[in-house]
């Protein structure tokens, strides 16, 4: 009889423990399915154009408020120039924000032919947010979206 109720007991506790796994799981892979666009809208708090089409993605490691580095290019199907996005951009190259987001690429292990061509024509901003910034860059000659998010 003892032995009735222990079985009934281990057989509770392990569908219990179950059940528990399979909805961390569940919240797991929902959490997991969020875009790329999604999460720098959220983060940073602007809306990309619609008619994106995501190229090339990469992150590094996130911590569990979901803050890392991210990389992500999409292709357009018009031009940017004069959308919000590039609102306060600018049309002059700058050596010292190229070299900023090589260095956080770098760090990602993002492979060298998914850079941005920075000898193209380029419009960049940069937004920052204490210590994280989100760097923009639009090229206008093969009408690519960069969006690169250092967050360390």
């Amino acid at each position: 009889m003892k032995f009735l109720k222990y079985m009934k007991a281990v057989m509770f506790i392990l569908f219990f423990l179950a059940i528990i796994i399979v909805l961390l799981l569940g919240l797991y892979t929902n959490f997991g399915s969020v875009s790329y666009s999604e999460v720098f809208e959220e983060n940073w708090n602007i809306r990309l154009p619609a008619g994106l089409n995501e190229e090339y993605t990469k992150k590094g490691p996130v911590d569990f408020q979901g803050h890392g580095s991210r990389y992500a290019v999409y292709q357009t199907s018009r031009s940017l120039v004069g959308s919000s996005l590039l609102n306060e951009a600018s049309w002059k190259k700058n050596a010292e924000m190229e070299r900023e987001i090589i260095l956080v690429l770098d760090n990602i292990d993002v492979a060298k032919e998914e850079y941005p061509e920075f000898t193209n024509n380029y419009t960049w901003n940069i937004l920052t947010n204490y210590n994280n910034k989100l760097y923009i860059l639009y090229d206008a000659d093969t009408s690519l979206l960069y969006l690169i998010q250092y967050m360390p």
